[in-house]
């Protein structure tokens, strides 16, 4: 399976599959989906909570998408929030407290 990414949009022009898209195969190996790790100097104090680095990580990726692409720092928001109010659950909070202090 062919996955596109780092486009908005595909041009009408062209195909889904057309080689010059950025897209990645998909297959039995692990798909790393962050190449570049985010730099320690974006972290900022609160390392050690999880809520700390959920909001150096939403700061990091509205830093990439630029005070041009509303639509998708709008995205990045959206789904870091749908993510906050999952792990608020208890259960998911506290299978998720063993992890604090790894990164």
């Amino acid at each position: 399976m062919r996955v596109l990414y780092g486009i908005e949009r595909v041009p009408a022009s062209m195909p889904t599959d057309d080689p010059r898209l950025p897209a990645v195969m998909l297959g039995p190996a692990p798909l790393r989906l962050n190449t570049i790790p985010i730099p320690r100097d974006a972290w900022g104090v609160d390392v050690a909570s999880h809520q700390g680095r959920t909001t150096a990580l939403e700061e990091w990726l509205h830093a990439q998408c630029g005070n041009y692409n509303n639509t998708l720092r709008r995205a990045v928001s959206q789904t870091l929030a749908m993510m906050r109010d999952a792990m608020d659950l208890p259960a998911i909070a506290t299978e998720l407290a063993r992890f604090d202090g790894l990164y």
